[in-house]
């Protein structure tokens, strides 16, 4: 992911963010199902790269992505409100995916629960239809 963050930047500077942050979804996902399936120690690490460097994508982008999706007079309130959520949605998800190993005895479901619901959220941001350019910012240079 440390990696990766850079150069994810760079493409959503160049492309744009919602299309290179929806790549990255669909990258995410694709790999969770397929990686869910995996039977060896070096499938995994293929399988992770691939995850690490999905998640790279959307470490950087998903938060530029809602700031340009964000009155300017309510960043502050609408960031410490995304904070909250993500705060409280990773100690429950963490939970949930461990009751989830416990109940069906493998990770697997957890990977395959996990990629459905990124294909939704990819899917879902299709309806996001950020500005074109925020204000005051000049188009990236070719």
């Amino acid at each position: 992911t440390a990696v990766a963050a850079l150069p994810a930047g760079m493409l959503g500077d160049r492309f744009g963010k919602k299309p290179v942050l929806s790549a990255g979804l669909v990258l995410f996902s694709a790999v969770t199902l397929v990686g869910s399936q995996t039977q060896t120690v070096e499938q995994g690490m293929v399988v992770m790269a691939l995850v690490g460097t999905s998640n790279a994508v959307i470490t950087s982008l998903a938060f530029p992505l809602l700031t340009d999706l964000m009155p300017a007079d309510r960043k502050g309130e609408f960031t410490g409100l995304g904070s909250l959520v993500w705060s409280l949605a990773q100690p429950i998800g963490a939970t949930l995916a461990g009751l989830t190993v416990d109940l069906t005895g493998s990770f697997r479901t957890v990977f395959l629960v996990s990629g459905i619901m990124i294909a939704i959220a990819v899917v879902s941001l299709q309806a996001v239809h950020p500005p074109a350019r925020s204000p005051g910012r000049q188009p990236p240079r070719p």
